[in-house]
């Protein structure tokens, strides 16, 4: 009778190893499709496998390996520490290359620095520790990491990614040079192709990137739907260089896609990078679906006909504001202006605060009154009560001696907002100039009895005398 008494340990067991071999199924499977490319389904798989073995390192490994296939970096997180908490080798690599995708550079880098310091000539984390410098904006020193890891691990797709990174730092004749011999090294991986096209498209080889792109059709069906989908993943899950790496991959296969050039260009501006921005985004408005209301809004230099133009397009106008952006941060106002003043032709604004933003900017830092006249007339015109425009209408007349102008702009401010301490200084400030100062006492007086605390009218009526 005694070995009765364990007869139902038996399906428990059972129940276990069974357990076990679906487990080790379902890994095998996400092992093939991750092989076959196909990094969602084989996730899938992985996932699976760990839900029902969640302490077997090698699945967690695994299932981290192809959520980042399928560029999910946050998820690939947990199950790449549970893998270097297990101790599998290659973990950490998945780990680093997790949080590198999701901006978390320090926590890398940290990661980084211990492997290093353990193995100084390890290829992997060389390679990271490159895209640890590219996320950091030090393209230089990614250069000489990645330079490193080639050299303690040659292979064509690393010396590939040594092409892309030198053309991160501007280095277009070696980046070329590079992109060139990881071709001759191996002609038929999509990475090595990829890499290439980008670079070459970068370094205006139109040529080079046009016979790759043949290539690249050869070896991946529907490349340009492939990387545009990778960007967008990329982009979404914070990985800026990442998504920067495939849209040039995917503007290298589709080089005249207005759209595909605008987003680069905006890629670049979010990268203060604005020498970039601007040459992709001018070539996005100059493209052929959007050259017609781009060349309608910029044919009249003076802008004197700007206004009268029937043709409207919001979608050009956004990438104009974007190129305005550009112009900016490199800092070239006037053009920044100009093309800010497209923009907004474009999209038909209706926005009297955006016109006195672009007079100030004509105003102050371009130094065109006339622009900034127009562009405060039009505020106006929208809003004839408008504070600001009436404002800098005032500064505008004053600033050319016409007094009697800048009064009259001054007094309508004036009633648009009675007391209100700008108008009050600017309007006495008026009188003043032009020898009123009777008028000037009784209107900073009278702003004081609304503002008995602001310094600045105090000043000017005691400048006056009481």
């Amino acid at each position: 009778m005694a070995p009765r008494a364990h007869l139902p340990v038996l399906p428990a067991l059972l129940l276990f190893l069974s357990a076990g071999c679906a487990a080790g199924r379902l890994a095998n499977q996400g092992d093939r499709l991750l092989a076959d490319d196909r990094p969602g389904e084989a996730s899938r798989c992985y996932r699976q496998a760990c839900e029902r073995k969640p302490h077997k390192a090698e699945f967690q490994l695994g299932y981290a390996r192809a959520l980042l296939a399928d560029d999910r970096p946050a998820p690939a997180v947990e199950p790449a520490r549970l893998a270097v908490e297990a101790g599998e080798e290659g973990a950490e690599v998945l780990l680093v290359d997790a949080l590198l995708r999701l901006g978390r550079a320090d926590e890398a880098r940290t990661i980084i620095q211990r492997a290093l310091r353990s193995d100084e000539d390890d290829p992997d984390f060389l390679e990271l520790q490159a895209r640890d410098h590219l996320v950091r904006g030090d393209e230089l020193e990614a250069v000489d990491a990645m330079r490193k890891a080639l050299e303690a691990g040659p292979s064509a797709t690393r010396r590939a990614t040594l092409a892309w990174v030198l053309a991160r730092a501007a280095r277009m004749p070696q980046a070329v040079e590079a992109a060139e011999r990881a071709l001759q090294e191996d002609p038929t991986d999509p990475a090595v192709l990829a890499d290439a096209a980008a670079v070459f498209l970068l370094a205006e080889r139109e040529q080079e990137r046009a016979d790759v792109v043949v290539e690249i059709q050869t070896y991946v069906i529907g490349p340009l739907e492939m990387f545009k989908e990778r960007a967008s993943r990329r982009e979404d899950a914070g990985d800026r260089e990442g998504a920067l790496r495939a849209m040039a991959q995917a503007v290298a296969c589709s080089p005249e896609d207005g759209d595909l050039l605008g987003l680069l260009g905006g890629m670049y501006l979010a990268l203060e990078e604005p020498v970039q921005a601007i040459h992709f985004i001018d070539m996005a408005l100059h493209s052929q679906r959007f050259r017609t209301a781009w060349l309608a809004v910029t044919s009249d230099s003076s802008g004197s006909g700007v206004h009268t133009m029937a043709f409207r397009s919001k979608e050009v106008a956004a990438y104009a504001r974007m190129l305005a952006a550009a112009h900016a941060m490199k800092g070239d106002s006037r053009r920044a202006a100009q093309t800010l003043e497209a923009a907004m032709v474009l999209a038909e604004s209706a926005d009297p605060d955006g016109w006195v933003e672009l007079a100030l900017l004509y105003f102050d830092d371009v130094h065109d009154p006339q622009a900034a006249a127009r562009a405060a007339q039009n505020a106006l015109d929208l809003d004839r009560r408008h504070l600001g425009a009436l404002l800098l209408l005032g500064r505008l007349h004053q600033s050319v001696g016409d007094l009697d102008q800048a009064v009259g702009y001054g007094r309508m401010a004036w009633q648009s907002a009675p007391g209100e301490p700008r108008v009050a200084l600017a309007l006495g400030l008026y009188y003043e100039q032009r020898g009123d100062p009777t008028s000037a006492r009784e209107v900073y007086r009278l702003s004081l009895q609304q503002n008995p605390d602001n310094a600045a009218l105090k000043a000017a009526l005691r400048g006056l005398g009481r």
